[in-house]
C-alpha cells in the first residue's frame, strides 16, 4: 500500500469462487472506492464439489474446470476486480486409506526450487506490507500522510506519531515501528489530524472540544 497511484488490497484464496463467498462485500466496497483490489487464485478448482443442485449435471462435472474459469471472469466484473491464476491443480481432499495419489500440477508436488521462489515472493510481500503507510510520499515539509511528526504538548512533554491511517499499523493496539520504536498511527480524519493538516514545523494549532494547545516540533518523511 501507499503506492504512488493509490491504495492496493491483494486477497488470496485456494479456488476459484472463494472470492465471491468469503469476502466479497468487502472487496466491491474497496474496489468501489477507487482501491486497486488484486484476486489471487491459487488453483483452477477442478476437484471442487457442485453444491447447486441445478448445476448437478453430468455435462458440467465433466467441464467444470471451464466452468469455473467463466464464473470467475464473471465474478471480476460484478466486484469490479482485477483477478490472476497462480496455475496449481486442484488437490481436492483425498480421503481413503491409504490416501490416494495427489494429481500432477498441485502444489504439494510441485518444484522445490519452484515453490521456493513463489515462498521468497511471498515473504518479500509480507515485509512491504508490515511496512506499508497509506499515502504518497510526502512533497514538502507541511504535515501530510506518510509523515512522522513530533508535536509538544507543553513544557518538553512530546509526541511522535505516523501521520496516516489506522488500517496501516502493524504492532498491536494501533502501533507501528518508526527508527526502532512504537509509536501511535494519528488519522487525517481525528480532530488532532485535522488541526495540523498542512501546517509545519514551529506552528501551534488548537483542537478538541477541550482546545488542547500543541507546538509541531519536526515533520520528517516516513522510511519505514
Amino acid at each position: 500500500m501507499g503506492a504512488e497511484d493509490g491504495l492496493r488490497l491483494m486477497c488470496v484464496h485456494a479456488h476459484p469462487d472463494d472470492e465471491s463467498s468469503k469476502g466479497a462485500a468487502t472487496m466491491a466496497r474497496y474496489a468501489g472506492e477507487g482501491v486497486d483490489v488484486l484476486v489471487v487464485t491459487l488453483t483452477d478448482g477442478s476437484r471442487g464439489s457442485v453444491l447447486n443442485p441445478a448445476m448437478d449435471r453430468p455435462e458440467v462435472l465433466a467441464d467444470i474446470t471451464a466452468i469455473r474459469a467463466a464464473e470467475m471472469e464473471r465474478a471480476r466484473e460484478i466486484l469490479g476486480v482485477r483477478q490472476v491464476f497462480l496455475g496449481f491443480v486442484d488437490s481436492g481432499l483425498p480421503e481413503g486409506d491409504p490416501l490416494p495419489p495427489l494429481p500432477e500440477g498441485c502444489f504439494a508436488v510441485g518444484d522445490l526450487e519452484e515453490q521456493g521462489k513463489l515462498e521468497a515472493r511471498i515473504k518479500q510481500l509480507d515485509a512491504l506490507l508490515r511496512t506499508a503507510y497509506s499515502g504518497t510520499t510526502p512533497s514538502g515539509d507541511a504535515v501530510e500522510q506518510g509523515c512522522v511528526v513530533t508535536v509538544d504538548y507543553g513544557g518538553g512533554d512530546l509526541e511522535t506519531f505516523l501521520f496516516g491511517n489506522r488500517e496501516n499499523a502493524t504492532e498491536e493496539q494501533g502501533k507501528i515501528t518508526v527508527a526502532g520504536e512504537q509509536v501511535d498511527v494519528y488519522s487525517p480524519e481525528s480532530p488532532l489530524g485535522q488541526a495540523i493538516t498542512g501546517k509545519k514545523a514551529g506552528e501551534s494549532v488548537t483542537f478538541g472540544e477541550r482546545g488542547i494547545s500543541v507546538t509541531i516540533t519536526e515533520v520528517r518523511p516516513f522510511e519505514g
